[in-house]
């Protein structure tokens, strides 16, 4: 998993405007060169309701729309691939 974290702050004044948690689950093909401990300085989930919920539909053949458009990846298109995934 690679977390990334996005902070944005105001141009003028210089305060803190959101932070933006991102985790992302990598496939584990390698590559990645690094092979050391991995530093885990998660913050804690909050403890109140969201600020703000969106419910999005898609359709079921979204996953081939994604890969006419160039992914690749087999969890989209591959029923077995996607069982793995607990899809």
């Amino acid at each position: 998993m690679l977390v990334v974290e996005t902070v944005a702050k105001d141009k003028a004044t210089g305060n803190l405007l959101f932070k933006l948690t991102t985790n992302l689950f990598i496939r584990g093909i390698g590559g990645f060169g690094h092979k050391g401990t991995i530093k885990q300085n998660y913050p804690a989930a909050p403890k109140r309701q969201p600020d703000y919920v969106a419910m999005e539909k898609t359709e079921a053949n979204q996953a081939f729309l994604y890969r006419l458009n160039g992914d690749l990846n087999p969890l989209h298109v591959d029923p077995a691939m996607s069982e793995m995934g607990g899809f």
